[in-house]
């Protein structure tokens, strides 16, 4: 392929670092205009998804009004809630 393995670990250490980057987000619902949550992260790499709540900045969902756990949480902690 015309690359060493140095390059090859240094585009990893890139990715990492990148990871680091993205806006953390949690997932409820179904999106509406993505055919699954995957493809939602797919298609907006500036996000990741994560479980902690403590690092949490937006939840996306598919609708305001909805009562899950994981909106009554965010309302309760004053997490930016979005629709996908």
């Amino acid at each position: 392929l015309g690359k060493s393995f140095d390059d090859f670990k240094e585009r990893i250490v890139e990715e990492e670092v990148s990871v680091e980057d993205k806006i953390p987000v949690i997932l409820t619902g179904e999106p509406n205009d993505y055919d699954s949550k995957s493809e939602f992260i797919k298609l907006n790499p500036q996000y990741r998804v994560t479980g902690k709540w403590t690092e949490v900045q937006i939840v996306f969902t598919n609708s305001l009004e909805s009562n899950t756990g994981k909106m009554k949480k965010a309302r309760e902690k004053n997490i930016e809630i979005r629709l996908y």
